[in-house]
């Protein structure tokens, strides 16, 4: 039987609880309440049980969720603790990075405007460059496509370029072209103009290039009418910018397929400083400071705008850099 106060079991016939001492009623209803409330007590039990379990259940998981969270927070805050901050470029390197823009995508417009102010450019009718834009990164740049126009060398020479052979016409050859031509530079260093020692070819000797005659690089003179007609730009500031540069047509470095060299017909036709591969990479790469091909480039200001200084015919500034002294290929005087 069963205590009908406190549920728990007592031995059949006792007239009180051993457990909680009240008095029992031994009539079968009153066993049967017993049994009532130790089921009742049974399914609590459970239910707390349940309860329990279940609240253990979602603390875990709100847990496992949390930690989660500080992991991944923690992974983000790393990340961008080991992230470098972007170097902000100076108005010097902004101006480069425009003008090398423009020019791996020929626009010569756009360098036309990178390299004289607008006052400049006004007193000429339109930007100065020949409409075939090959032969603009052949004769004004030097970015020469390997042997492509000497005649004696093989056809799959000038296969390796669009041809009309091809099929094109001349502005798909353009086009493609300059689709392939890639130029890429890396800054050695900047210096400011007036400590670096800048001289110019000036028929058969070099001669100093000084502030006047910077200003007469960046402004520009023309004929009209038979009258000279000049701007009048000043230089505010200038810096002198040393770069490496290195140019290629797809993956045929200063314009030179490497394969070109394993048949006998072209090695037969070649220059002899031109007998190997290598020795046609080490010419290209032997001009400049140190066997580099190194170009030495002024970059000015005028009225809060920076400019490349004749940008328009860049290898007229390439040459060597010894002890400090700048020597331009490029003639003293205006454009």
């Amino acid at each position: 039987m069963f205590c009908t106060s406190c549920g728990n079991q007592i031995p059949d016939g006792s007239a009180f609880c051993s457990v909680c001492g009240t008095a029992c009623n031994t009539d079968l209803e009153t066993q049967n309440m017993g049994y009532q409330n130790q089921a009742k007590n049974n399914e609590s039990e459970v239910d707390s049980k349940k309860t329990d379990k279940r609240k253990k259940k979602t603390a875990i998981i709100i847990g496992v969720i949390v930690v989660a969270i500080i992991a991944v927070i923690a992974v983000v805050v790393i990340i961008n603790l080991k992230k470098k901050p972007e170097k902000e470029l100076s108005p010097q390197e902004k101006v480069l990075a425009e003008y090398f823009e423009a020019l791996n995508e020929c626009d010569f417009e756009k360098i036309y405007e990178l390299s004289y102010t607008e006052e400049a450019r006004a007193v000429r009718d339109g930007y100065p460059f020949l409409d075939s834009k090959i032969y603009t990164l052949e004769h004004d740049f030097f970015f020469y496509r390997g042997f492509y126009d000497n005649p004696s060398l093989c056809q799959f020479v000038l296969d390796s370029y669009p041809d009309k052979s091809d099929g094109l016409s001349d502005e798909e050859i353009e086009n493609k072209t300059c689709d392939m031509f890639n130029v890429s530079y890396e800054i050695i260093d900047i210096q400011p103009f007036d400590e670096v020692d800048v001289k110019a070819r000036q028929q058969l000797d070099f001669v100093d290039v000084d502030w006047q005659n910077l200003e007469d690089r960046a402004n520009i003179g023309t004929y009209v009418d038979g009258e000279l007609k000049e701007s009048d730009v000043s230089v505010d500031d200038a810096y002198v910018v040393r770069l490496y540069i290195e140019w290629s047509y797809d993956d045929m470095l200063y314009g030179y397929d490497e394969e070109w060299w394993e048949n006998k017909e072209f090695r037969a036709a070649v220059p002899d400083d031109f007998s190997t591969y290598d020795e046609a990479i080490e010419h290209m790469e032997s001009l400049g400071d140190e066997g580099e091909k190194i170009y030495s480039v002024v970059v000015y200001e005028s009225d809060g705008e920076w400019y490349i200084l004749q940008g328009t015919t860049l290898p007229r500034f390439m040459g060597p850099y010894l002890e400090d002294e700048i020597r331009w290929q490029g003639v003293v005087g205006n454009n």
